[in-house]
């Protein structure tokens, strides 16, 4: 199964790692400060984003279920 993330949820994470006041987004030499994790449901996929300070967002489009 393959898992994708739509252009207007990018764009949340991308306003999220700004706006969270985390300082840990850029971790380790090739990043690793988020990490997105895909549960896949009977009636949809879930999708967390969580952030190496233990911050998570949720990008669950729930209007879609």
């Amino acid at each position: 199964m393959r898992f994708e993330t739509t252009p207007e949820q990018d764009e949340t994470v991308r306003a999220w790692t700004k706006d969270h006041g985390c300082n840990l987004n850029g971790v380790g030499a090739i990043g690793g400060g988020l990490s997105y994790e895909f549960t896949p449901a009977s009636i949809g996929v879930v999708t967390l984003v969580k952030c190496a300070c233990g911050n998570e967002l949720d990008l669950t489009n729930y209007d879609s279920w």
